[in-house]
């Protein structure tokens, strides 16, 4: 992994987290390099249960299972001749390679996949298999090859399989937990659907209410029109302007030029915890937002772009 100085945040207590500073192009070498390290950890210190979750992993093998973690070798950006670099290696000295493809969100490259396995055949290996490790099981585009080609893992099986381990030393269980609350701040874990549903989205639809009142009491006459998508849900305001909140951050709400989405030159924030927001009574709220939007909208530079998100983007309401 490249040397960098990290900047740290009081608040940011997950150490996956906190040395996530990369761009969006880095997040997958991140990552990758993230669960190579804890996978080489346990095979170091939990070598039963670092062979189980091997296993899992690379699924069934032409041969065997992975049956010794004695002389295995965990890699990451392997070449592979002329198919381009593949994210991570787990090979034996004897006959066994598993190449795994990790995806953060972005999309699988047409013929990606068939190229990695061509490789394989072209290789000196008789034991090996091709895993695809993403959020969702579906490739995203068409994939050339058959269930048996190759293996398809989510990563909230990652964090179910990284739970079942119970009897970890105080180290292992420290990477482990970590690297597991690093996933669910990615939204890359499963979590039972509670009660709390029932109130949570006539919340969040509510507090968009409250920015659209916000919003009409400092900027009465500009143009708002209400946004939500897969990410985010608030207001774009004069065609240039997001108000709202982030769904991986939601106790931010965020003002940004350009929609936040191209090209964002500049923002503003408040952390509605800091202010102590859900204790206040509803007139309180108000007041905690329209003191932030007349502070942003004069801290924030007017962009010149007028790009919208792509439609695709977009969830009217």
């Amino acid at each position: 992994m490249p040397s960098r100085n990290f900047g740290t945040s009081p608040k940011n207590k997950n150490l996956f987290a906190a040395l996530s500073h990369y761009g969006i192009t880095e997040e997958e070498d991140y990552l990758t390099e993230s669960f190579a390290y804890l996978l080489r950890l346990l095979c170091e210190r939990m070598p039963d249960d670092a062979l189980r979750l091997l296993n899992k992993l690379s699924g069934v093998l032409p041969l065997h299972p992975i049956n010794s973690i004695n002389g295995i070798n965990i890699t990451t950006q392997k070449t592979l001749l002329k198919s381009g670099r593949v994210d991570m290696a787990i090979e034996l000295e004897s006959d066994t390679l598993v190449l795994v493809e990790i995806k953060h969100d972005s999309l699988l490259a047409k013929g990606q996949l068939e190229s990695y396995h061509h490789a394989l055949d072209k290789l000196e290996k008789d034991n090996y298999r091709l895993v695809l490790l993403k959020r969702h099981k579906d490739t995203g585009i068409e994939v050339g090859l058959n269930a048996h080609q190759f293996q398809r893992v989510t990563w909230y099986e990652i964090h179910k399989w990284l739970h079942v381990i119970k009897n970890a030393d105080d180290l292992s269980r420290f990477f482990i937990k970590e690297f597991q609350n690093f996933l669910e701040e990615k939204n890359m874990s499963l979590r039972r659907v509670s009660w709390e549903y029932i109130q949570g989205i006539p919340a969040l639809l509510g507090l968009r209410n409250m920015l659209e009142a916000a919003k009409d009491e400092v900027m009465p006459d500009l143009h708002l029109r209400k946004t939500q998508g897969w990410t985010w849900v608030g207001l774009y305001i004069d065609y240039n302007f997001f108000f709202g909140v982030r769904y991986e951050k939601p106790l931010v709400v965020v003002y940004e030029n350009n929609f936040g989405y191209i090209s964002t030159t500049s923002k503003s924030s408040i952390d509605l915890e800091s202010k102590h927001f859900f204790s206040l009574t509803a007139d309180e709220q108000l007041g905690v937002l329209i003191d932030f939007l007349k502070q942003a909208s004069v801290e924030v530079e007017r962009g010149k772009a007028k790009e919208a998100p792509p439609e695709k983007e977009n969830i009217d309401q």
